[in-house]
């Protein structure tokens, strides 16, 4: 059965506007052909670097997917 939306109050997470605000940020800067791809890409190097993963490569991960700025320093 189906929920009508318009009897439904969602509560945004706390955090997730922030979240989206940054992934939109590095959208519109790199402009990728795969919105998707890029987005999933970002999660990750936010997770990688939430778990203490973080390095060099995790931190330009989005100029990794754009062929205009891609650019790899070690």
């Amino acid at each position: 059965m189906a929920v009508p939306f318009s009897n439904t109050h969602l509560r945004v997470p706390r955090g997730f506007g922030n979240i989206l605000e940054g992934l939109t940020h590095e959208v519109l800067r790199d402009q990728p052909e795969d919105i998707p791809k890029y987005a999933a890409h970002y999660f990750e190097a936010l997770l990688k670097e939430r778990e203490g993963n973080y390095n060099f490569l995790t931190f330009n991960v989005m100029n990794l997917f754009n062929s205009k700025t891609a650019k790899i320093q070690l």
